[in-house]
């Protein structure tokens, strides 16, 4: 089936440039986009201005994020084991809504 869309030329630029990122042909490209394989160039750019790194791996996102200073601060400064700090954490959880009779 073929269907004809008018596109804005700034719209037909963004999905041609987000179809040659994937080697794709611009019907290609938009028939992912309409079937749910590819997410939409505006989630794209939505996900670039929150990380705006190409990533290409796992370690990758750890470091920007060790960067960041958003992995690693929450008990570095201590000298406590885990499960100590987990234990103490949970016993403070249980008895926040406890009251002394």
């Amino acid at each position: 089936m073929a269907i004809v869309i008018e596109l804005q030329p700034n719209q037909q630029r963004l999905l041609e440039v987000e179809a040659q990122k994937r080697d794709l042909t611009l019907e290609q490209y938009a028939s992912r986009i309409l079937s749910g394989e590819c997410p939409p160039p505006h989630e794209l750019q939505a996900l670039e201005s929150v990380l705006p790194h190409a990533f290409t791996t796992g370690a990758d996102i750890v470091a920007y994020w060790k960067e960041k200073g958003l992995i690693g601060t929450l008990f570095q400064d201590t000298e406590e084991d885990s499960l100590v700090i987990a234990r103490r954490l949970r016993e403070n959880a249980e008895r926040r809504g406890w009251r002394q009779p």
